[in-house]
Order: structure tokens, then sequence, then C-alpha cells
């Protein structure tokens, strides 16, 4: 009989400090990460602790002290106490940056301020957010495998790696074959610890998301 997976959280030292109990789960952001219950999403702080009750069909992080929230396929916005300071009305929003939100209304995107007022129209597309790693090393293809590169490209950790992320607080998961588990590496290319996951997320605020059967 298969086991059921679960996503916990670890240190930075690859301590379980959040057991594994839940369907789903994202990164910290402002000492909170969102998790996955029966379908639906709540909020936990750094200990484990449910902060914001599960009750929401999607969910992002928590970034300028709000978080973008679905309930009956609209999108609105919560506070840290799991308030509504923007009602769900949206069919689709984007995080809040520097005070303003890109949201869908009708079939137009707009930008919107933290009372949910419209203050302009805003492009279809952005630009992707760069990856601004901790330890100037980037995930770098070479042939089929990633390697690390710094800042002047030469590849300081060699290509090995059949799937990479980026470094976060000095860690960076890795996966070196496809049937295989994701681990996490340090700068010089070792592994900072031994245990390895069905699936990974990046270091976020001191913990990380795991994968892991339960």
């Amino acid at each position: 009989m298969s086991k059921t997976l679960y996503w916990g959280f670890i240190d930075l030292s690859g301590e379980m400090v959040v057991e594994p109990g839940y369907d789903g789960a994202g990164d910290f952001h402002e000492g909170l990460a969102m998790v996955k219950v029966d379908w639906r999403r709540g909020f936990i702080d750094r200990d484990g602790k449910i902060i914001i009750e599960p009750q929401f069909q999607a969910a992002g992080d928590f970034v300028e002290g709000l978080a973008r929230v679905m309930d009956d396929d609209k999108w609105g916005f919560i506070d840290q106490e799991g308030r509504y300071v923007i009602e769900p009305q949206f069919d689709k929003a984007d995080d809040f940056h520097e005070g303003l939100a890109r949201v869908m209304q009708g079939d137009r995107w707009i930008y919107i301020d933290r009372t949910g007022t419209k203050v302009g129209d805003a492009p279809e597309t952005l630009h992707p957010e760069r990856w601004a790693d901790d330890d100037a090393l980037t995930p770098t293809l070479a042939g089929d495998l990633y390697g690390y590169a710094n800042r002047e490209g030469i590849m300081v950790i060699d290509p090995k790696y059949c799937e990479a992320g980026p470094f976060r607080e000095g860690l960076a998961k890795v996966k070196q074959t496809r049937s295989g588990k994701w681990g996490y590496i340090t700068a010089k290319g070792t592994y900072a610890f031994k245990t390895k996951f069905k699936q990974a997320g990046d270091f976020s605020e001191g913990r990380a998301r795991v994968l892991v059967e339960a």
C-alpha cells in the first residue's frame, strides 16, 4: 500500500520544524505561510500554529501586509488576522507592490490601491521577476544538466543536476536524476544535509516546504 504524501517545513539544518500534515503549502512571507487542508487554504506561523483557518479556494503570499485570496471564484485581499481589507470581486489578482496591485475587472487589467480603489489601467503582461540569488550564483544550463555560475558567468558548481533552484538563504534545492529526490546544496556544491524529499521549495525566512511520506 502506498503511503500518503504530506507537506511539512524544515529549517536550515534540515530539521523538520513543522510536521508534515498538509495537502499543499506555500513559502513563508512576512511570518506566515499558506497551507492547504481538504482543498481549503489558510495560513500558519513559523511554529506551525494555524493563524488563519483554512477557508479559501486559493491564496497567495502575504506581501506588504496583505494576501490575495479566492472565495466563490472571486479574488480579494485579507490582512494577517484573516479579515477582508478588499472584498472578493476580481477575476484575477496579483500581489501588492509598492502600494498597488494589478487585478482583472471584467475583461480589463487595472491597478488598485490598498483600499481597493482603482488608480489606473494596467498592462496585460508583466515582466517576470529575476532570480535574486543571495550567494551571487545562478542556475545555469550546460548541455542537459544544470550547474551554478557566478556573476562573471564562470561555472563554479559543475553541471550535474537535472533540476536546480536559485540560492535562497545560503542553500539551493537540486535534483540529480528525474526519478531521484530533492536535496539542498551549499554555495560550495556540497549537500547541506542527507535528507532527500519528494518535492521541495526554496528557503524563505528560515523555512522550506518539503513533501514527504507520512
